[in-house]
Parts: structure tokens; C-alpha cells; sequence
């Protein structure tokens, strides 16, 4: 039981590099197969389609009712 206890640190550690080495593989995986398959551009997938989700909603909250 020390034994784990005790290597539970370095399994945390060993866990976060293996999750960052394939973030960037799995994110191409993504946008790779949105396009093959649903004809998704590159810049509507990375900025959340025309113009971005995030630069709509703002546009929305500013302009008044």
C-alpha cells in the first residue's frame, strides 16, 4: 500500500505528459474527419464558424435591445 501511495505522484506526473503529447494529434484527428466528413474548413472549425461563436455572442450582448 506505501508503495502506490508512494509512486502516486510520479503516475499523476507520467499522466499529464502522455495527455499533452496528444493533444495536438488528437485535435488534427478532429479537424482531419469534420472535413472528410462534414465539409468543415479549417478556420470555421478553429474559430467556431463564420466570424467565431465567441465574436457573435459579444456582438449580441452589445447591441442594444
Amino acid at each position: 500500500m506505501r508503495l502506490v501511495l508512494r509512486s502516486l505522484p510520479q503516475m499523476v506526473v507520467m499522466a499529464a505528459i502522455v495527455t499533452s503529447a496528444l493533444f495536438v494529434p488528437v485535435a488534427a484527428l478532429l479537424i482531419w474527419l469534420s472535413f472528410a466528413l462534414f465539409g468543415v474548413s479549417l478556420r470555421a472549425f478553429v474559430t467556431f464558424g463564420s466570424g467565431g461563436l465567441f465574436f457573435s455572442f459579444r456582438r449580441s450582448c452589445t447591441q442594444p435591445a
